[in-house]
């Protein structure tokens, strides 16, 4: 009868430990999902992501108003370029390819500056600048406009098109494909027509 009363009251305190184990894991995970609000226009970190990865809002949102965007920042151009300085070079992760189709999941009505925040969890350093067209970014990963000659920058597409506004007038849709891309010759190395 010892016996049978030693392993109720093991398996008691075992079913006691995991549910207490359990309660301070749901903690864990609901206090990780918190987040700070950052601003667009300033530098953040976002960083090397791979194919598959996956950033979600933190904040709880009807899940009709939300969408689900591809985000690419390829500077493989730049890393093959001769011209650019070993320095910044050295700074590029995975020969150029920063991030390679990040599944991004953020509010409706968003716009292409507000992915900034959502790659914070990456470690690429972003910079942009206002002005009257808008807002341009002007580095990424320390790799700046003009590092591989005077026609060398960063432009980028939504689904295919280059928009000739300012990220922070380009809002975001489900299924958009975002990629940034380093040129190294006028836009002309990642398809960019000057009829657009």
């Amino acid at each position: 009868m010892k016996a049978s009363t030693s392993r109720t009251v093991s398996a008691k305190v075992l079913h006691s430990i995991v549910s207490v184990l359990l309660v301070f894991a749901m903690i864990f995970v609901f206090s990780a999902c918190q987040s700070d609000t950052v601003d667009p226009n300033e530098t953040v970190n976002i960083g090397g992501g791979s194919e598959g990865e996956h950033n979600t809002p933190a904040q709880t949102a009807d899940l009709s108003r939300l969408v689900r965007i591809s985000l690419t920042i390829d500077a493989t151009r730049a890393y093959n370029n001769a011209s650019l300085p070993q320095n910044i070079k050295d700074g590029l992760q995975n020969e150029g390819m920063l991030v390679k189709n990040a599944m991004l999941t953020l509010s409706e009505g968003k716009t292409v500056a507000e992915t900034f925040s959502l790659l914070r969890t990456y470690d690429i350093v972003i910079v942009s600048e206002s002005g009257a067209a808008g807002t341009f970014v002007t580095s990424i990963q320390g790799l700046e406009n003009g590092a591989c000659g005077a026609a060398s920058g960063w432009l980028f597409r939504v689904n295919g098109e280059f928009p000739s506004e300012g990220i922070d007038s380009i809002e975001l849709h489900n299924g958009d494909k975002v990629e940034w891309l380093f040129s190294c010759d006028g836009g002309a190395d990642v398809g960019m027509s000057f009829a657009q």
